[in-house]
């Protein structure tokens, strides 16, 4: 259901993270397991808010979370449909976009990608005013 604009957008915004944010990505063990290359979920909202002055709470910044998590560039070492702002494990796909230009892939653009992505993030009742 998401056109390749927003995937383009979302493989950018975890291509930005990767490179300028790199910290953010380790190797994680917890009770369930150990898990290479993972992120948690609380430091992703965290570093998109700290990042992105557009995106104004984190409300907005679990929404294009989301988002990746719906498109398969971000999934959940537990296996959760919904992204959770917690310390829970995601890990980024690695697939790259077979798109022969992506315009959100230049480092100045990524930002341009998550505009794009918020306006795709669905307005739900849940959501309505939480950044006021």
């Amino acid at each position: 259901i998401y056109g390749e604009n927003s995937s383009c957008a979302g493989r950018a915004l975890r291509n930005i993270i990767i490179v300028q944010a790199a910290d953010l990505i380790k190797d994680r063990a917890n009770l369930k397991g150990f898990y290479r290359k993972s992120c948690v979920g609380s430091e992703l909202v965290d570093w998109l808010l700290e990042h992105c002055p557009f995106v104004q709470c984190r409300s907005m910044a679990i929404g294009v979370w989301q988002l990746l998590l719906d498109m398969g560039i971000l999934s959940s070492v537990d296996q959760h449909l919904y992204f959770q702002d917690t310390y829970v494990f995601y890990q980024f796909s690695s697939d790259e976009c077979s798109y022969l230009y992506c315009e959100f892939e230049r480092e100045e653009e990524w930002q341009n990608g998550v505009r794009l992505l918020l306006q795709l993030v669905p307005l739900i009742p849940s959501r309505a005013g939480i950044c006021e």
